[in-house]
């Protein structure tokens, strides 16, 4: 929806990034790191393989999860190995929430913090506030506008 309406991000962020395509992907109808590069205007580097979150997966069955885990773990460093600029750090882009919380479990060992893909857009295009505003314009009778 996005990339079929031009949204893309307006300004130069400080991050480089990877995308993490989830195993169930909301993106049919285009190839998700190239929707990624496209709507973030930058190199954005794949990185491959399940994050693990899965559900109930890690409480279930943390033998499985484990390995998901370590295969991860390494595909996270390649990707980010591939983006080649060791001075600006590295975000984890994702288009489903639950992996988003998987994927900010291996924040301490790869230094790539995660963020879901839209709210990384807001931020780069209405600044670091961008909830916070939109939620005052809520409050002061601004829904209405949003339900029609």
């Amino acid at each position: 929806y996005l990339l079929e309406k031009g949204i893309q991000v307006d300004n130069e962020s400080e991050y480089q990034y990877t995308y993490h395509d989830p195993c169930h992907t909301p993106i049919k109808r285009y190839e998700p790191i190239t929707l990624a590069r496209d709507i973030m205007r930058s190199p954005v580097e794949m990185s491959e393989r399940c994050c693990g979150e899965a559900g109930t997966l890690a409480t279930s069955r943390p033998d499985i999860a484990h390995q998901l885990f370590s295969h991860k773990l390494k595909s996270m460093e390649d990707a980010k190995s591939r983006l080649g600029d060791n001075t600006k750090p590295v975000k984890c882009l994702t288009a489903c929430p639950a992996c988003q919380q998987g994927l900010s479990r291996y924040e301490k060992q790869t230094a790539i913090s995660t963020e879901f893909m839209v709210v990384e857009l807001a931020r780069l295009n209405f600044g670091e506030d961008w909830q916070q505003q939109f939620l005052q314009k809520m409050t002061n009778g601004g829904i209405e506008k949003v339900l029609l």
